[in-house]
């Protein structure tokens, strides 16, 4: 981001102001007025704004658009009626920096679609008429107007960006368990093996335990709840969860735990809130980017886990007593998604989804009320409060990506959260304020939960914490485009079974890949560094955020290549036709070059809410490697000139996809199983 003079960014984000010129006087010795005309004249010279899009009052009740002029916009002029603005705004307040990274994100969103839709024939139809929404008031709800200013036509963006095609994810022909049907497997394991392991686990686990293996407390002390220990946990989730999932805001939560180290956890929403952040800031540790190549022998997470997962799961546990106390709106939403989270931190998908689908109804019931609300003109009820506009944004983004990664998959239905035609963009950014000297994770962790690491990493000055939001917020962002692009690949390729791919040909695969491959090179391309993954300097560091970054690019890689290696494994004259058969080469070469890529030894223990998903997907690459050994396109060893036999990548990368399911696998019973399957291919073969 190009370097501008440091400020008040709007952010929460202290930092030093303008210089001074002899002859100017202090910030606090100038008026009102003269502040108000230097900050305007400030973002004129350094951030020239295109345009305004806040709508006057009687265009956003028309639904009409607005052209902002001054005293009176056209429309009300046209149609002879009074124009007023809400006094509220002062545009000139806004952020000059949060301007230029609006700027930065949305061209990412606006490239992607301008290059239209590539994949021919691949379209579905689109969504049915959305719910009454004040589209013309988009800029005022996104908490800066200057996000607006980036769209030449609101109105058709949305309905661009909205369509089904960006939000609904198909059936799951691209799942783990869909890969073992593949014929070169020969029919060995049954369909949806994996997910049928997980859903008996998931019984097993919820049934209550008898009185033979039930430990006694002298056994197996369970920890308890310390509400003097609410503000440290409270921290440390929010500087190592927080970040990928920004569903709340950290000022307020930080208050909320405070309040309860004084007075003690209540029954209402705010103490749900803290005592599952308190939970997930047990739970999760600091990202180390070490390799753990070859060091997990006998090692295995659930023993790694145990005295955090205890702590952790008191917290849970009393948490999830107050859900069914929770009021339809917002905060439930807020609760049920930090449920999920959580349980993915705990590698239980199954509770995971559930928790899911649970804040995605909650949600879509609250976005009804307030489109309700809305169409009938009732204000006294309506969400005017900007600051939860922003927040609702947040937690729909946040929700819709969570249910559309769990259903690629798991085949379980879809709520309507993606039906609604929400015609927010992008979610405002988050808005905390740097850690006080009281709650800083400098303190003492809680001696349940402490570890050298953690108390060695955990501390973070306010010059870091605005790092860490910059890029918390840039990521979010990203993670939104990325979904987009990854559900247009499943739509394209995966609406039905991989037979499809045998009636498509290779041409018309290799245009819509190629399609999807530019999309993906601009959104690379137009990424801010601090969440680049490729090519670091050797002042940047490759931290969580840059991990699942690359994790989510390389799984839409992935997926967009698996169709041509199919065709390769079981069409052997698809490779040996003189008109494709070199388009199909190159495009194979790229499917086994990223399945390799997925297994690095690349912190492999390191624990977050996608450790699960990125186990189903190390599976899934492994067994695709597995075929193409089996057909023959690759080994797994070389033989060196001096005819010495030793393992190549393609070795390296299978060897180190069984350690890594092995390490995990006593927490998810697919896990266990995906590995079994693995190591008898290996040792047995289809046959």
């Amino acid at each position: 981001m190009p370097s501008t003079p440091t400020r008040d960014t709007g952010l929460g984000l202290q930092g030093q102001g303008p210089t001074q010129t002899p002859g100017q006087g202090t910030r606090s010795s100038l008026s009102a007025e003269q502040r108000h005309a230097q900050k305007a004249r400030f973002r004129a010279t350094s951030y020239p704004r295109r345009r305004a899009v806040t709508a006057c009052e009687s265009c956003r009740v028309r639904k009409t658009k607005c052209d902002n002029e001054r005293p009176r916009c056209s429309a009300c002029i046209k149609n002879d009626v009074s124009c007023s603005y809400d006094p509220r705004l002062d545009h000139s307040s806004f952020d000059p920096a949060s301007l230029l990274i609006l700027e930065k994100l949305n061209e990412v969103s606006l490239k992607l679609d301008n290059i239209g839709s590539t994949a021919a024939g691949a379209q579905v139809p689109r969504a049915a008429q959305p719910l009454v929404w004040d589209v013309g008031a988009i800029g005022d709800s996104l908490g800066a107007d200057q996000v607006a200013d980036q769209l030449a036509e609101p109105v058709q963006v949305v309905d661009e960006l909205c369509s089904i095609d960006s939000l609904e994810v198909s059936a799951v022909f691209a799942s783990t368990d869909h890969l073992l049907t593949w014929p070169i497997f020969a029919g060995q394991w049954p369909k949806d093996l994996l997910s049928q392991e997980l859903l008996a686990g998931s019984f097993q686990s919820s049934q209550p335990a008898t009185e033979e293996s039930t430990p006694s407390v002298q056994q197996h002390q369970k920890p308890g709840i310390r509400e003097e220990d609410a503000p440290q946990l409270v921290d440390r989730f929010l500087h190592f969860v927080y970040p990928k999932n920004p569903i709340l805001y950290t000022r307020q939560i930080r208050e909320y735990a405070r309040r309860i180290a004084e007075d003690g956890f209540g029954w209402d929403a705010p103490s749900c809130l803290v005592l599952l952040a308190c939970a997930l800031g047990a739970i999760a540790l600091p990202f180390d980017p070490i390799d753990e190549e070859g060091k997990l022998h006998g090692r295995y997470s659930v023993d790694e886990v145990a005295t955090r997962h205890r702590t952790a799961e008191a917290y849970f546990q009393a948490a999830r007593k107050r859900l069914g106390l929770l009021e339809i709106g917002l905060a439930a939403s807020q609760c049920h998604m930090l449920c999920c989270i959580f349980l993915f931190y705990t590698m239980r998908p199954i509770q995971a989804w559930s928790a899911t689908h649970q804040a995605a109804s909650t949600l879509a019931l609250h976005l009804q009320a307030q489109a309700a609300l809305e169409k009938r003109g009732d204000r006294t009820q309506q969400m005017t409060d900007l600051s939860e506009k922003r927040l609702e944004q947040r937690l729909y983004w946040t929700v819709l990506k969570s249910e559309c990664e769990v259903r690629t998959e798991l085949d379980f239905p879809q709520s309507d959260l993606c039906k609604l035609n929400y015609p927010y963009l992008f979610p405002s950014p988050p808005t905390p304020s740097p850690p006080s000297p009281v709650q800083s994770p400098q303190g003492p962790t809680p001696a349940s939960i402490a570890t050298p690491s953690t108390q060695a990493t955990s501390t973070m000055s306010s010059s870091s914490y605005q790092k860490v939001e910059e890029q918390s917020w840039f990521y979010y962002l990203s993670e939104i485009a990325l979904r987009r692009i990854q559900n247009r690949v499943l739509n394209a390729f995966y609406k039905q079974d991989h037979e499809s791919w045998a009636r498509m040909g290779v041409e018309r695969m290799a245009s819509i890949a190629s399609g999807i491959e530019d999309q993906l090179a601009i959104w690379y391309s137009s990424l801010p560094e601090s969440i680049r993954f490729d090519n670091l300097g050797p002042d940047q560091q490759f931290d969580e955020l840059r991990l699942v970054t690359q994790g989510r690019c390389q799984t839409i890689k992935e997926l967009l290549y698996r169709p041509f290696l199919y065709l390769a494994i079981h069409s052997p004259e698809a490779s040996n036709d003189t008109s494709t058969g070199a388009t199909l080469a190159s495009f194979v070469e790229k499917a086994l070059d990223i399945c390799n890529q997925f297994h690095t030894g690349l912190s492999i223990t390191h624990r977050h809410h996608g450790t699960w998903y990125g186990l189903r997907v190390s599976a899934a690459t492994g067994l695709i490697l597995v075929a193409a050994n089996m057909r023959g396109l690759i080994t797994w060893t070389s033989t060196l000139d001096n005819g010495e036999v030793q393992e190549n990548r393609y070795g390296r990368a299978i060897r180190i996809c069984i350690e890594k399911l092995r390490y995990w696998e006593a927490e998810s019973p697919d896990i266990m199983r995906a590995r079994e399957i693995l190591e008898h291919l290996l040792f047995n073969g289809a046959g």
